[in-house]
């Protein structure tokens, strides 16, 4: 945006992304409305915190696949006997 002539500061384009995250990231944008941090937070540090959220979002959903493989596992070899 910037590249472009466009002028914004740190805190226009931490709303403009906030409001093009996903669904996946509500909770997150919802944390940081709400604790007022639109106001003081960096870009950097938002980058961290979405970073550390997708992180923390994509171990639960490869935990969930290991454990569904082992049930899928364990219910087909109890089966076999």
């Amino acid at each position: 945006m910037r590249v472009s002539g466009e002028k914004l500061d740190d805190q226009q384009i931490i709303e403009k992304i906030m409001r093009s995250l996903s669904a996946r990231f509500d909770y997150n944008v919802v944390a940081i409305e709400e604790r007022n941090d639109i106001f003081t937070l960096t870009f950097e540090g938002l980058m961290s915190s979405l970073c550390s959220h997708e992180q923390q979002m994509n171990k639960r959903i490869n935990s969930t696949k290991l454990e569904q493989a082992l049930q899928s596992k364990a219910s087909i070899g109890g089966h076999g006997g």
